[in-house]
């Protein structure tokens, strides 16, 4: 726990920089393909520990990214290693991450539903697309 509040603390003086960094996101942890939910208590003051859920996919280590955990009522969450705690690097990606909660939060899911490559990878239930797929995103065959 003190690596978020650690997380809490940097927060402090960026979070008036703009708007999609103004507050904090939930946080979810990776280890032996289970994903470990951490968010803000009642009060919003504190992190604190939710649930746990098995992954759906496999999930590279190292991993530095951001999506709707289904098993959380759809809340975005930046998902993360614990790597991710062991430089301030890492903490940074993690504010990076909550950008594109965000973004989840405002407009993400319209903009999305518009997209052909988007429909395509999710009739496959290719749900690492993005990961996997050259960006920009002009063959999509």
């Amino acid at each position: 726990m003190l690596y978020l509040e650690k997380l809490q603390h940097l927060h402090k003086p960026i979070k008036d920089i703009d708007i999609s960094v103004s507050k904090l996101y939930p946080v979810t942890l990776v280890e032996d393909n289970t994903f470990y939910v951490f968010d803000l208590n009642e009060s919003g003051e504190k992190y604190e520990y939710k649930l746990e859920s098995p992954t759906s996919m496999p999930i590279p280590k190292g991993v530095l990214a951001a999506f709707p955990l289904d098993f959380y009522n759809g809340k975005s969450s930046a998902i993360i290693s614990d790597e991710a705690f062991n430089s301030l690097e890492g903490y940074i990606f993690i504010f990076h991450e909550f950008v594109h909660c965000f973004q989840w939060e405002n407009g993400e899911r319209d903009i999305r539903t518009t997209l052909e490559i988007e429909r395509k990878y999710k009739e496959e239930n290719n749900y690492m697309w993005e990961i996997n797929h050259p960006f920009p995103y002009e063959d999509f065959s």
